[in-house]
């Protein structure tokens, strides 16, 4: 048998190989749609003041899960390179951000938002990101389209 640089035997079958990487592309779109689900309205979206992305994790103690969001740079042993804020509860940072995006757009349109919009969109349809910083939240909505003329 002649080999070719950059040419060899599959260590696997076509069909499998074709199977795994159909079972991946589910799985993919699995987690998206359980993503979607999920409590944690800003993942995605969160960000320590030294632009690491949060992720939503959870511990539980004594049959209580308690919800957060951490840093990026902590979940991958970079505690140097985290934000001054590198953790913080999810409950509490998704209410304070829900409230602020519900009260600017009460004062933009100057009557109160109907409560009717699910969290969720809301966060989808009115903030990018949130970066995190020691006193303060800086709330980025999603860039402007401008319709053509």
């Amino acid at each position: 048998m002649r080999c070719i640089a950059g040419e060899h035997e599959p260590i696997l079958a076509r069909e499998l190989f074709e199977a795994v990487q159909a079972r991946r592309a589910a799985n993919a779109v699995a987690r998206q749609v359980r993503l979607r689900g999920s409590v944690a309205v800003l993942t995605g979206r969160l960000f320590d003041d030294r632009g690491n992305r949060m992720s939503r994790t959870h511990a539980n103690k004594r049959g209580v899960r308690y919800r957060y969001y951490v840093s990026h740079a902590i979940l991958q042993n970079r505690k140097a390179e985290a934000g001054s804020i590198a953790r913080v509860p999810a409950p509490e940072i998704e209410t304070v951000v829900r409230d602020g995006v519900r009260r600017h757009l009460a004062a933009m349109r100057g009557t109160e938002l109907a409560t009717a919009l699910a969290d969720r969109d809301l966060i989808v349809r009115h903030v990018a990101r949130v970066i995190v910083k020691p006193s303060s939240l800086t709330l980025i909505g999603p860039p402007k389209t401008i319709a053509p003329a």
